[in-house]
Formats: C-alpha cells, structure tokens, sequence
C-alpha cells in the first residue's frame, strides 16, 4: 500500500483523505465554502469595475470627466481591498463559531470519531502538545468528554480508558471518569500552576480501576489506589514525555492527595507539608477540586487546613532562624572532648526540637540536658 510522509512518520494514503474530506466537510457545515466563494465573487467584481475605469481614465483622457472617472477607480479600488480584509475576517469567524460558542456540533463528533484511529499515526510530542492545550483551555471537561464520546481518548490516553463506567461508592456522584473530569475544571489555577494541578487532577484516581474491590458492607472499595495510582501515572507521564521535574511533582500529588492531617496538630501539619517540599498548596488545591464532586462537604477542614499550613510556614520561617541553643565551642568546653562528628549529631538534634518548638531557642540548659542523655546513651 502506497504511504505518505508526515512528521516523520508513515501516514497511509487513504488516511491522508479521510483527513481531508472531513476537513472539506466541515468547512462546508460551518458555511465558510459559501462565505468564501461568494466574497471572493464580490471582491473580483470590484475589484475589475475598478480596473476598467482606471484603464479607461489612462486612454481615453477625457477633460472634465477624468476627475470623476479618477475618483470612482481609486474609491472602488479601495472597496475591493476592504473586501478582501473582511472576507479574511469573516472566514476566520466562520471556522471558530464553534469554539467562539463553546459547543461541539454533532457532524463534528461523527467526523472526529471516523478519524481518531489516525491518532496512532501522530508523534507523541504532537499528542501530548495537543493534549496540553486542552487541559489548560477555558473547559477542559468539554475536551475531555469530546475525546471520550469520539473513542479518542482510547487512542489518546489508553490508560485512562477503565475510568470510564468505573462505579464508585456513596461518597462520590459520578464514576471515576466522570469524578476526573470535574476534579479538573474545579481545581484552582494560576498561569504558572495550571499544567501541573490540571494533569494532577485528571491522574489522581488513575488507580482505582485496577483496585476496586468489594468491602465487607457491600460498597466498592479502592485502598491504596493512591500508591497504584502513582505508580501507573509514572509509567504514563514517562510515555507523554512531559518532563521529568513536572511529572515527578505530579506523581507526587497522586501519592499524596489522600493524606488527611490533623490542622489542630503541629507536628501533623508539619509532616502534610514535608512530604510535598515546595507543594503543599498545589495538593491542597487538589484535595479541594477532589472534594468538589463528592458527595460530603469538606470545606471548613480544608480551611482550617491551608490556616495551619499558613501559620507552620511563617513558624518555620522564624524557626529556622533560630539554631541549636548550644554551639560547638560550648559542646567542646561542656563536655570537655575534642571537636569531631559528635557535635554536629548533637546539634542537629537541638536544632530539630527548636523547630518542633520542643526547645526554646534560648534554653541552653535544657540543651545541655538533652546533650548529655544523647552522650550517655552513645547517640552522639
């Protein structure tokens, strides 16, 4: 069978058509054909009548009707190239309609579903450039639902294709597709977070289909399908070639998106946080979205949550401001040793118990106590 080039790769003749004739198709459902011809008609006649003046003005050179004739082939002229912008703009506004009204016509979806097996043909940089740019458009569920209705998103993104009519429990209005899909129109945005929060959204529950399960009351369960799930968002975001720094905090959000800290408990908060270095509010705004279409309203926990976020932030910058109470010339003359490794396994102790606020930053006695219990037990 005779195949094309295209991006590198062998596309078949006959898919080059398919392409085609669907691109025609559409073009003549959404008027642009008839748009088209028929000011392109208008400005041809324009345009000639401007000609024909203008010519006749440079043979004929008739006295008092020159001025006139010269008037109507420069202002006819002028008309034709003010027909010809405005064809350019109305064709423009033809072949967006359907963006511009944000719907999806029907002709539209049988045409993208007789050519979403050509996805396969694609280079993946193309794919996922594509796939970008839905998830950070203006309706990403829109994108989203289109490709699963067309039978792309089988072809797109295989992986996600159990999600769909993968039934959930109580606690959840929709089945795990339909759960991502709202998870990532509500997860909040800024320019510089949308990439990540959105692809986090979409993956977050990538492993519950591989690990429902019946519970003892009769529910669907999932355990862990959090761990699983970053496991094969891993795999996935590697296929996508997304990049390694943005995938490893994707899958970072993945694994942690069900932790549940106590926002009354220090040392919880803390923990939430460390497990996300430079993150905690990308998973916070996850577990938000994530709530979102659930069936239960958690909003005041995830309040009270980003309030003792907030306060160990600004803790924290004071705390590590403040180090060990004892430094090493004091450890030296204390304990009359020779300066070594020992002092900086102490230190680092006394600094860590300033930080969890178990040591005021001035308690050099209380230092000296714990300093000593380290030495006698031979932790030091």
């Amino acid at each position: 069978m005779h195949r094309e080039k295209s991006s590198g790769l062998l596309v078949p003749a006959a898919s080059t058509w398919r392409i085609a004739r669907f691109t025609f198709r559409e073009a003549v459902r959404k008027k642009a054909v008839l748009g088209a011809v028929l000011l392109t008609v208008l400005f041809l006649l324009l345009y000639a009548t401007g000609l024909y003046f203008a010519f006749q003005n440079d043979i004929s050179q008739v006295g008092k009707a020159t001025g006139f004739k010269d008037f109507i082939a420069h202002q006819l002229l002028l008309l034709g190239l003010y027909a010809i912008s405005g064809m350019a703009a109305l064709l423009a506004i033809f072949t967006s309609v359907g963006t511009i009204a944000g719907e999806v016509e029907q002709g539209t979806l049988v045409g993208m579903a007789d050519t979403a097996g050509l996805i396969p043909t694609l280079s993946q940089e193309r794919v996922t450039t594509e796939l970008d740019k839905l998830l950070q458009g203006a309706k990403p569920e829109r994108g989203l639902e289109v490709l699963r209705s067309t039978g792309a998103l089988g072809f797109a993104l295989p992986e996600l294709a159990s999600m769909v009519g993968c039934e959930q429990n109580r606690f959840h209005q929709f089945d795990v597709w339909g759960h991502s899909v709202a998870t990532v129109q509500a997860v909040a945005t800024t320019p510089d977070t949308i990439r990540l929060r959105r692809w986090a959204a979409l993956l977050h529950d990538l492993g519950k289909p591989a690990i429902r399960h019946v519970k003892a009351n009769g529910e669907w369960g999932f355990y862990r399908h959090e761990t699983i799930g970053a496991e094969l968002a891993a795999a996935l975001l590697g296929r996508l070639k997304l990049g390694r720094a943005e995938s490893h905090a994707i899958v970072l959000l993945i694994r942690r998106h069900m932790d549940r800290p106590e926002p009354d408990d220090r040392r919880s908060v803390r923990r939430f946080m460390a497990k996300v270095p430079e993150h905690w509010r990308d998973l916070l705004a996850l577990k938000r979205a994530d709530n979102a279409s659930h069936t239960y309203d958690d909003h005041d926990y995830h309040d009270r949550l980003e309030a003792a976020c907030l306060r160990a932030e600004d803790e924290e910058r004071d705390a590590l401001r403040a180090e060990s109470p004892l430094n090493g010339d004091d450890l030296v003359r204390i304990f009359d040793r020779e300066p070594g490794p020992w002092i900086r396994v102490i230190k680092d102790r006394l600094s860590a118990l300033v930080l969890d606020g178990d040591l005021a930053p001035d308690d050099r006695e209380g230092a000296e106590r714990i300093a000593r219990r380290m030495l006698n037990r031979g932790r030091a």
